[in-house]
């Protein structure tokens, strides 16, 4: 069983989401391990933060991720190129995050205790969230520590990659895709559990849930165009990804992709799981002597 620690640090607005933020976190919790196959850790720190401060923590997490995957590879020029791809990423995600914190209702960041779910909770008064929605949001963000209680690594690969990849003159392109993984598997289990939580397969808002503040819905209408659409692009590609590989292989195939970095899908395979599952899950060829 999965206990929660919820460290308001988010004054008033923390307060009050606080009790049905933890409803909802007991309540997803089991749903997720039972959908995804996947065990949580035993216990989950959670942070609410005020908008600046959990856009700060983006930053610092940035720079722990990327100085932890330098000391995989353990030379300077990687600690060197690391602090810059760092500096730079942080540069990028502050700004993405100015534009779409209404939008933002839970990450996995690293905190002091590790990986820890943040949660801002004027993000979730602009979304004006119901009980149910925090259920299904939760859902989501519990999935990504399922999956990181299977690959502790996950959230380090794609930086580590980064750095071999540009040292060695490895093009970028040609590197396996880890963050479309990342996201779609865990909408694929979102999914799962909103269709168990009210029938419908998707987090949008039923009959009777109150409706989100101007803010939210102009922020949502922007995630919805160019450049910020290619976000939701990443989460789709990869639950139609997710959702190939288990129509193929069960939970068990699913599961390898977080256990074994050897089967990442690459970009192509990604948009064409046949080529993934051709190369990883490939179907006996029929004998003559069985038609």
């Amino acid at each position: 069983m999965t206990t929660f620690e919820i460290l308001n640090g988010a004054g008033a607005d923390g307060d009050q989401l606080a009790g049905s933020l933890n409803d909802a976190l007991c309540t997803a919790a089991p749903m997720v391990e039972r959908i995804s196959g996947m065990p949580l850790p035993s216990h989950v720190t959670v942070r609410l933060l005020d908008v600046a401060a959990s856009q700060a923590l983006s930053v610092v997490h940035l720079g722990l991720v990327y100085g932890m995957a330098a000391e995989r590879l353990d030379t300077e020029e990687a600690f060197d190129l690391a602090g810059k791809l760092a500096a730079t990423a942080g540069s990028r995600f502050r700004m993405f995050e100015r534009i779409t914190w209404p939008l933002q209702l839970g990450k996995i960041l690293y905190g002091p205790t590790g990986p820890e779910l943040v949660v801002v909770p004027a993000a979730h008064r602009a979304a004006r969230t119901s009980t149910r929605q925090q259920t299904v949001v939760m859902g989501h963000e519990l999935t990504h520590l399922a999956q990181l209680e299977l690959w502790p690594d996950m959230l380090t690969a794609g930086p580590r990659l980064r750095i071999k990849a540009k040292l060695t003159g490895q093009p970028t392109k040609s590197l396996p895709v880890i963050a479309p993984l990342f996201e779609g598997h865990a909408q694929f289990v979102h999914r799962d559990l909103a269709a168990e939580l009210c029938g419908v397969r998707a987090r949008r808002r039923l009959p009777g849930e109150a409706a989100p503040t101007l803010r939210y819905r102009a922020t949502d209408w922007l995630g919805a165009v160019p450049p910020l659409s290619m976000v939701r692009a990443i989460y789709d590609r990869g639950e139609k990804f997710v959702s190939a590989v288990m129509d193929a292989g069960g939970r068990s195939l699913v599961h390898g992709l977080f256990t074994d970095e050897g089967s990442l899908p690459l970009l192509p395979e990604l948009l064409k799981p046949e080529l993934w599952l051709a190369r990883h899950h490939p179907v006996p060829a029929h004998n003559a002597h069985d038609q």
